[in-house]
Parts: structure tokens; C-alpha cells; sequence
């Protein structure tokens, strides 16, 4: 199940900024104008993470907050990330973390990644992308079967070298790498989930924040990936003998 995010701001350029980066990702977004509103769409659905906007008309995300945690049973403990706002006033109410505006797409990306509980996100990149899918046949018919050949053993290779088992913790300057390779090769091969991962990834590293987190969602999507690109492989190859 994908996870859901409610997105509370009382702009809505804003609103529509956010659910785009987040529905493209593979979440499941609802929306509210002010605190309010949130409470009204708690009452009605669970979620498991909640974008809160600080300054909002009607009920402030510290109050809406206060509210929440307020509540009986685990709607009291969902992860809320706010969006800018006094940090020291939005802890006291029980806000978990926050992102200043304006943001970019791998830093939203990297925040809600570190605080989605691990039995909900975003689909996995080899799940949602079927092997030979549409991208992957019209590149075919673009560049040749051999091209395409070669582009996926580098891709299998390069997954290898990112996320392959190695002991130890992680060479960020090394992954910046590796990560920003398989941004642009996975979305010529076809695969534009894994490479929006990688591009969090990379973010995630050259800001030094939430790197594990979107490190262990590239990886997963990677490993599904790998599978669809042996499948394909062995079927380039069957179709050239």
C-alpha cells in the first residue's frame, strides 16, 4: 500500500507544488487550506504523515498540531513535518521535524522518506515499473536491440556497485556518483521511478540530511529494478539467437 500524506497550507500553489512531487513519487495525497480542515480529514481517513503549514487562517499548524496530539489512539502520534515557521514553538506543540520554503523536490522527498513508517511508502520502482514497458520499446525501436543490450548490463552493474552488499557505512562522496549515474541511465532505459530515487538520493547526500533513509528507498527500488533488467536481458539475448 502506498503511503498517505496529508498536505495542509492555506496556498494553494503550494498545495498543488506539493501533491504533484508527492503523487509522482508513488504517494496517496489529500489536501486541506488550514488546521481546521486537517482535523476535519483526520476524522474522516488515517494517514501516515502530515505536511503542516506554520501560518494558516482560521486554526495555525501549532495549534492544529496541539490538537492532534491531543487525540485518542494512533492518530495522536502521526509524523507532522512543518513547513517553515518558529522551530522552537512548532517542537513545543509536537511537531516532529521541519522544511523551510521554498523546497526543492529531493528535499521534500528526503524528509517525508525519513519519517514515512517503514511499512508504508511509495510503491517499490521494480513493482510500479513493468519490465519492457512502453519507454523501454520505443527506445528500442530508437537506438537497436544492441544498444539497448549494453544499456542494461551498465545498469545492472552500476546497481551492483551502488547497492550491492559492503560492509560498513556508505562513502557519501562516492554515492553522489554512482547515485547521479543511474539518474540519467535508468530514465533512458525506461525506469523513471528508480531514477527520481536516485535523484533524491543525491540531493540527500550533498545535503548531508536524511541520506540513510533515501539511501534504503533507492536501494529497494534498485533490487526490483535489477530483476525487470535480467528479465529483459535474458530476452534480448533469446530474441538475437
Amino acid at each position: 500500500m502506498p503511503g498517505r500524506i496529508l498536505v495542509v497550507d492555506d496556498q494553494e500553489a503550494v498545495r498543488d507544488f506539493t501533491r504533484k512531487i508527492l503523487f509522482r513519487a508513488g504517494y496517496e495525497v489529500a489536501l486541506a487550506g488550514n488546521g481546521a480542515e486537517a482535523l476535519a480529514a483526520l476524522d474522516e481517513a488515517d494517514f501516515d504523515l502530515i505536511l503542516m503549514d506554520a501560518h494558516m487562517p482560521v486554526m495555525t499548524g501549532a495549534a492544529a498540531t496541539r490538537r492532534i496530539r491531543a487525540l485518542e489512539g494512533p492518530r495522536s502520534t502521526i509524523p507532522i513535518i512543518a513547513f517553515s515557521g518558529d522551530e522552537q514553538s512548532l517542537g513545543a506543540a509536537g511537531v516532529n521535524d521541519h522544511i523551510d520554503k521554498p523546497f526543492t523536490r529531493a528535499e521534500l522527498l528526503a524528509k517525508v522518506d525519513a519519517w514515512m513508517p517503514c511499512d508504508a511508502g511509495a510503491p517499490p520502482a521494480g513493482a510500479a515499473e513493468k519490465a519492457g514497458g512502453q519507454a523501454f520499446q520505443e527506445m528500442c525501436e530508437l537506438m537497436g536491440r544492441p544498444w539497448a543490450l549494453r544499456g542494461l548490463t551498465k545498469l545492472t552493474a552500476q546497481i551492483d556497485e551502488a547497492f550491492g552488499p559492503a560492509p560498513g557505512t556508505h562513502d557519501d562522496g562516492r554515492l553522489i556518483g554512482q547515485a547521479h549515474a543511474l539518474v540519467s541511465l535508468a530514465a533512458v532505459l525506461g525506469f523513471p521511478a528508480l531514477s527520481e530515487r536516485c535523484s533524491t538520493l543525491e540531493e540527500a547526500c550533498r545535503s548531508g540530511q536524511g541520506v540513510e533513509p533515501a539511501f534504503e528507498r533507492a536501494k529497494v527500488s534498485a533490487l526490483g529494478v535489477r530483476a525487470a533488467a535480467v528479465s529483459l536481458i535474458a530476452d534480448l539475448k533469446l530474441d538475437a539467437s
